[in-house]
């Protein structure tokens, strides 16, 4: 998911909406610092049902979600790894656990963990829905990836390099995407780091 419009890096360049010529590449560029930004950020960005499995181990009472914040949770069960795949064996109920707003899940007793345990978990949860609920939710994440992508556009313009093909599947962009200082100052706002 886009956490900027097209719109909006268009008008920080002073282009208008008519003036098409490099939309591919801005389109290619958001797409990229999107996807960049969220796994620098840990955590899903796009509300929507997810399913995770977590190992267990002895006297945990936590797991974390990858998608948060969690809009509900659908169902929670324990079960084993057995040739490679989950095997549902109880139930968890609603009574016995609550989650926090960043995302961790938290029981009210030890999980158990003998054997190669699992929990499966069931929720809806991630940032917003859509590219436009995230813009309206978030202005500052959006107005930092886009700063990020006028910046990227920018420098490879007067460095003579062409954007022409551009996609982020063409990996134009390779590991650390140079986040400028201010935009990566937004991001640590809801990065998740998880244990720290």
């Amino acid at each position: 998911m886009n956490l900027t419009t097209l719109s909006h890096v268009k008008a920080l360049l002073g282009r208008t909406p008519t003036e098409t010529t490099d939309d591919y590449t801005l389109r290619a560029l958001i797409e990229a610092v999107s996807a960049f930004a969220e796994r620098y950020l840990n955590r899903g960005v796009e509300q929507k049902t997810r399913t995770e499995y977590h190992d267990l181990y002895e006297e945990q009472t936590r797991v974390h979600l990858f998608g948060y914040p969690v809009a509900s949770i659908d169902g929670t069960g324990e079960g084993v790894w057995a040739d490679s795949s989950w095997a549902y064996t109880s139930a968890v109920a609603a009574t016995n656990y609550a989650v926090a707003g960043d995302g961790t899940l938290y029981f009210r007793y030890r999980l158990s963990a003998v054997g190669p345990r699992a929990l499966k978990v069931i929720y809806i949860g991630g940032m917003a829905p859509s590219e436009e609920k995230m813009v309206a939710r978030y202005p500052d994440i959006s107005e930092a990836v886009a700063r990020q992508v006028l910046y990227l556009f920018n420098t490879r313009k007067h460095v003579g390099e062409s954007l022409e093909g551009v996609s982020p599947a063409s990996g134009w962009v390779r590991g650390d995407v140079g986040w400028l200082t201010g935009v990566k100052s937004v991001l640590d706002l809801y990065r998740c780091v998880v244990g720290a």
